[in-house]
């Protein structure tokens, strides 16, 4: 597998569809699979396969799309600041839509603020520290300046700029948040 995931189901079907701009997915299927070595005809279990594989690859970060993050809702995936390639990132939007739209499944799980950016709401700290309550705490505590770091205090709220800052650059990868980091 390449470092840009180009070699995966979805790095594929990105290079064959996604690439053109103004794709457009309408339809049962929106391409067609066939696989080297079998006679399939695709009568649309192998298109679900593919978009369930292209998922799975979102997912497991086989691309570099979307990175794991715990948290207290389990296991999901979060934008990966470090990704570049927005053409990807686009074509991956398109596909939640058609799905939306045609009632296909893509099974990304995804945290309620990353939902939020994506719908054009308001992304609020309480919606992070929802996710990840260790870890806000932890900046919550810093900010406060509850932290006995050996310096006599005053770095830790300075060093982090408050949850609002922090927040913005945690999700600064979704374009800003909210009236915090935009």
């Amino acid at each position: 597998l390449g470092p840009g995931g180009e070699h995966t189901v979805f790095g594929q079907v990105y290079a064959q569809i996604g690439r053109s701009h103004g794709v457009r997915l309408f339809g049962d299927r929106w391409w067609r699979v066939s696989l080297q070595g079998e006679s399939v005809s695709d009568g649309g279990g192998a298109f679900r396969d593919s978009l369930s594989t292209m998922a799975a690859e979102l997912m497991d970060g086989t691309t570099p799309l979307l990175i794991e993050a715990g948290g207290a809702w389990g296991r999901c995936a979060v934008p990966n600041p470090s990704c570049h390639q927005y053409g990807m990132f686009e074509f991956v939007g398109q596909l939640m839509g058609a799905c939306l739209h045609s009632g296909e499944r893509l099974a990304l799980s995804l945290p309620g603020f990353v939902w939020k950016k994506l719908g054009g709401q308001a992304v609020a700290w309480e919606d992070f520290a929802s996710f990840e309550p260790e870890l806000a705490a932890l900046y919550d505590r810093i900010e406060r300046n509850e932290f006995d770091d050996g310096s006599g205090g005053g770095a830790g709220a300075a060093a982090v700029g408050g949850t609002g800052a922090m927040l913005g650059r945690l999700c600064g990868s979704l374009g800003g948040v909210g009236g915090l980091g935009s």
